[in-house]
This record gives C-alpha cells, sequence and structure tokens, in this order.
C-alpha cells in the first residue's frame, strides 16, 4: 500500500474517485489544496476517510471547528480541491 495518496474533491467535499479502502488507514497528515491556504490535519489515530467526512459535515454540525469549517468553505468556493494523504506508518 502507497504511503502517500493524492485525492480530488469535489465542491460538495466528495471524492471525484474514490480510492477505497486505502483511505481507511491511519493517517499521518492530510493537506487541503485550495486558493485560499492549504489546510493541514494531523492525525490523531483517526483514519484518512473520517478527515474528509468530518469536513464535509462541518458546514451542518454547530460543534465543528473553526479550522473545519473553514476549509469546508474554500473547498466550495474554489468548485473542489486536491488533497494529499500522508498515511502513519505500521
Amino acid at each position: 500500500m502507497p504511503d502517500e495518496m493524492k485525492v480530488l474533491l469535489r465542491k460538495n467535499v466528495d471524492f471525484r474517485d474514490d480510492p477505497g479502502p486505502p483511505l481507511d488507514r491511519r493517517y499521518e497528515t492530510v493537506t487541503v489544496h485550495t486558493s485560499r491556504e492549504p489546510f493541514v490535519f494531523v492525525g490523531e489515530g483517526d483514519t484518512a476517510r473520517h478527515v474528509f467526512d468530518y469536513i464535509r459535515r462541518a458546514h451542518a454540525k454547530s460543534g465543528s471547528s473553526k479550522k473545519l469549517r473553514d476549509c469546508h468553505a474554500a473547498v466550495k468556493a474554489d468548485g473542489g480541491a486536491r488533497s494529499d494523504v500522508v498515511f502513519a506508518s505500521g
């Protein structure tokens, strides 16, 4: 399995082509590149897929962090984004 992966996101933070099971691995960092700024999320024992789920739901969830809400808004404004995932070893 690759130690890193590029993931393309649509405007609504859905995957352009869902890469499948590799995203179910723990990650070290997920970087979402937007025209506004790169948003970097550091792994805390969670899977990469969950980070994208958190971003996708951030606009509707009142307890979401400002960073998640800002990332969601930036991806939506750009009409999509490129993300880099670095997986945790082991």
